[in-house]
């Protein structure tokens, strides 16, 4: 019965976009070197990578949080893992956005390796091609591993 109930709650969480909205607009701890102050559609809160993101609350709903705007936050896996039930969330988050913060190189690394890929050896594959051959190399890696670059 219990479980129902909290199937239940959960259902009535804000959406992910909702979210981002409304924290666009609120005092969130500075990232580093006082980068991405502004959060990017997409990216984690707490540690900035561009992923798969879960929503968390703030207050577990099990320590009385509501599913308001107010108590969630946009994380990825790894980070709402070490966040549940994190009496000091705003001193852990303030931690995370100085130290662990993820510039989008940083981040695809990160999920590149993640997913297997020695990059000291798909560097040596490049070696001998030109700029724009190895351009294209790169490109192609990172969307293989589903990291888009978008035009700007």
């Amino acid at each position: 019965m219990a479980w129902k109930n909290q199937q239940e709650i959960r259902k009535n969480t804000p959406k992910s976009s909702d979210i981002y909205t409304y924290w666009q607009n609120q005092e969130l701890p500075y990232a580093k070197n006082n980068e991405f102050i502004v959060l990017e559609k997409g990216t984690c809160f707490a540690c900035g990578i561009f992923h798969t993101l879960q929503r968390a609350h703030i207050v577990p709903l099990s320590q009385g949080g509501t599913n308001t705007l107010d108590n969630i936050h946009l994380l990825c896996k790894g980070c709402h893992s070490l966040s549940e039930g994190n009496k000091k969330y705003w001193n852990w988050l303030t931690y995370m956005r100085a130290n662990e913060w993820k510039t989008k190189p940083e981040w695809a690394i990160k999920i590149i390796e993640r997913n297997g890929v020695n990059l000291d050896e798909e560097y040596k594959k490049t070696e001998n091609m030109n700029f724009k051959d190895r351009l294209k190399y790169i490109k192609k890696l990172l969307k293989e591993n589903g990291i888009i670059l978008k035009s700007y």
